[in-house]
């Protein structure tokens, strides 16, 4: 055989995205979609939703660095 062929035959062709690509384009999509019907710019609901789904070191690791990065920020009264 030539190179040529052997080369044709070790590439195999893409079968496009995979399972865990698809599902999160579905996540973004869906995502998205809910942003546009309530019209919220900044997302903050969406955000602390996924907060409340990650383990709970998770939780407590955002929860410091958190409060750390809100130290210097004004808050509203």
């Amino acid at each position: 055989m030539s190179p040529k062929q052997d080369a044709k035959k070790t590439t195999s062709k893409s079968k496009g995205f995979s399972d865990e690509e698809r599902a999160a384009m579905k996540e973004r999509a869906a995502e998205l979609k809910a942003e546009a019907r309530r019209g919220e710019a900044d997302g903050e609901s969406d955000v602390l939703a996924k907060i409340a789904e990650m383990p709970e070191t998770d939780r407590a690791m955002w929860r410091r660095t958190s409060t750390t990065a809100s130290c210097g920020r004004p808050r509203s009264l």
